[in-house]
């Protein structure tokens, strides 16, 4: 038999039958033992106030996850479904394997635990010190707390007893309906009250005491240690109590002074206290009140411990004042006591005054509408004035806005020294120009360089070589056509995109007789380089429009390497691939003479009798 006991008295073994001392154990002299329990493997655990033993074989040894009193005293141990549940004034744990881990909520993994029981459906109960009673399904906690509507949160007991659960703590004993714990509200009574909310309170301060086991049940009757003695407590006691008796009116003052029936008051008798009992010959503290005076209060109002009723600048008029009590945690009423009671009225209180007064109010919102409502249309006129004259800025601004944002997106695709098109009017317009080129199933790019056009700007200035570059622009836009886009693609270089190459030999040979006959502005001739490129293609995308680009741009080099002033066309002949397109790029000029996809012409004559000359792809 071993003893574990308070006050540091340590541990012994004692004979069952001779009850003499057989053994101290020294490593836990002078320590609290709180809570014994032996488990299913027959080990006996000891939860005290420096840690957690075990004893097995004879011998008694620490578990080292509690050393150190980091979770304080150990001070109840209850095993659940086979596993060992560790309550401390730090927290509740559960034995995993040789450790121990903290239950994952955020009340219980650091609150002090009291006590562990379970229901008959095998339901765990965790009672904490002051966060009230815990139930565990194996899944979910159910908390019963004051939040709840309970009288008290701490647990030092708890018991299910038929019907009813028995719940101990330092204020007190109360019963608990079972029923109501699962559907709620939660219905409860207290049997010994230590909670001070009552105005006569048993001062048993029940239940006491350091260890685990702070109360007992049997069939009828259960007992509490408290520091008054033992408390019994008789099962009997927990039967829903009987309704409660119907309340009595006593009396009634006003000013001061009590008012017999029947209660017909003046009208300077504005202040009243109605004063109500009840004729229970039992704990008063365990009823509550509520009362109404009917025409003046919307609600009930609940009574204070005082039972009675207090209000003050009363109207006159026609009153009932009714009562009703029930016993705290039952939410029957009992039937109401009602008494009827006149308040005479005053003068500015009778119904002829209140009509006067009403007139006069309406007549006075009616004049003050009246201005109120000419002031508005006034202002509403002008605001409309306003508003129409605002709009009529804002309309003329905005316009202003659109011709600006117009110029600025005009400005924006030109070129703004020559005003001939940009590259930018090209990335916005190439797919729309594409578009319509694939209609006519061939695209010709013409790319044109002024000749020695750095020798104008360095022996004339730029001025000279801009007003140039002007006259040429004015002079090609006269030899395109009306269809064709002109853009200035940098420099002196200019490009042109046509949508069909019908004499566009004719247009190259013009050009070049036209500039050489032109009186330009630095007083000397002017010649160009022209390359040309025309390409058939099925589908006219940005990859053969840039294919088609670099040919032509092929073609202007080979006249500068010629002797510059003239034009090589490269006529594509059938529709080529992406893969054909990049071959015949990077292909010498001379190597295209001879392939059958392709046709070279010249300014002067057919390039392919000029295959023999050394300045032509050499």
């Amino acid at each position: 038999m071993n003893f574990g006991l308070e006050q540091k008295a340590g541990l012994y073994v004692y004979d069952a039958k001779t009850h003499q001392r057989i053994k101290q154990f020294e490593s836990l002299a002078q320590t609290q033992i709180n809570s014994i329990i032996k488990s299913s493997h027959d080990h006996i655990w000891f939860g005290t106030q420096q840690g957690l033993w075990i004893y097995n074989n004879g011998s008694i040894q620490e578990l080292p996850f509690f050393s150190g009193n980091q979770y304080g005293g150990v001070r109840f141990l209850y095993e659940y479904q086979g596993q060992m549940w560790i309550g401390t004034e730090k927290g509740l744990l559960t034995q995993n394997g040789d450790s121990f881990t903290k239950v994952n909520h955020t009340i219980l993994e650091k609150t002090f635990i009291s006590y562990m029981g379970e229901l008959s459906d095998g339901r765990l109960m965790v009672g904490t010190f002051q966060h009230g009673l815990f139930i565990y399904n194996g899944r979910t906690w159910q908390q019963l707390s004051v939040e709840q509507g309970l009288p008290m949160d701490n647990v030092t007991y708890a018991a299910e007893l038929g019907s009813n659960l028995l719940w101990a703590g330092l204020q007190g004993v109360m019963n608990i309906d079972m029923g109501s714990i699962e559907n709620g509200p939660l219905r409860h009574s207290l049997i010994v009250d230590n909670t001070g909310n009552g105005s006569q309170n048993e001062q048993n301060r029940c239940c006491n005491g350091a260890g685990s086991n702070k109360g007992i049940s049997f069939s009828r009757e259960s007992y509490f240690p408290t520091v008054n003695g033992l408390l019994h407590v008789y099962h009997r006691l927990l039967k829903q109590p009987a309704p409660a008796p119907r309340p009595l009116f006593e009396r009634l003052e006003a000013n001061g002074k009590e008012i017999f029936p029947p209660y017909q008051l003046e009208a300077n008798e504005r202040d009243w206290r109605l004063v109500f009992t009840v004729p229970h010959y039992g704990k008063t503290s365990g009823l509550e009140f509520r009362y109404q005076l009917v025409g003046y209060d919307a609600t009930w109002r609940n009574a204070t411990s005082t039972r009675d009723a207090l209000y003050t600048n009363l109207p006159g008029g026609d009153y009932t004042f009714r009562v009703q009590v029930r016993h705290k945690g039952y939410p029957a009423w009992s039937r109401s006591t009602e008494v009827s009671l006149s308040k005479k009225r005053l003068w500015h209180e009778t119904w002829w005054f209140n009509m006067l007064f009403t007139l006069a109010c309406g007549g006075f919102i009616v004049l003050i509408w009246r201005l109120r409502s000419r002031s508005l249309l006034t202002r509403q006129q002008e605001l409309e004035e306003q508003v129409a004259k605002r709009t009529t800025e804002l309309n003329e601004v905005n316009q202003q806005l659109l011709v600006a944002n117009e110029q600025l997106l005009i400005a924006s695709l030109r070129d703004s020294l020559t005003g001939l098109y940009n590259r930018h009017y090209l990335s916005q317009n190439l797919e729309k120009i594409l578009e319509n080129v694939e209609n006519k199933k061939r695209l010709t790019v013409v790319l044109i360089d002024i000749d020695d056009f750095k020798k104008i700007n360095d022996e004339f200035g730029h001025a000279v070589g801009d007003e140039v570059l002007v006259a040429f622009a004015t002079l090609l836009s006269r030899h395109c056509r009306a269809q064709d886009h002109i853009l200035r693609w940098g420099g002196e270089e200019f490009v042109i995109i046509a949508e069909q190459d019908d004499g566009i030999g004719h247009m190259a040979t013009r050009l070049i007789q036209t500039l050489r006959l032109t009186h330009w502005p630095h007083g000397r001739t002017l010649s160009a380089s022209i390359g040309i490129c025309t390409n058939p293609s099925i589908n006219f995308g940005i990859k053969v429009f840039e294919g088609t680009l670099n040919m032509a741009d092929k073609a202007m080099y080979m006249v500068k390497e010629q002797g510059k002033d003239g034009w090589i066309w490269i006529e594509i002949l059938v529709p080529l691939s992406i893969e054909s397109m990049n071959e015949v790029q990077e292909a010498p000029l001379q190597s295209l003479v001879s392939d059958p996809r392709i046709k070279i012409h010249h300014s002067t004559k057919d390039i392919v009798s000029l295959e023999e000359r050394r300045d032509i792809g050499g």
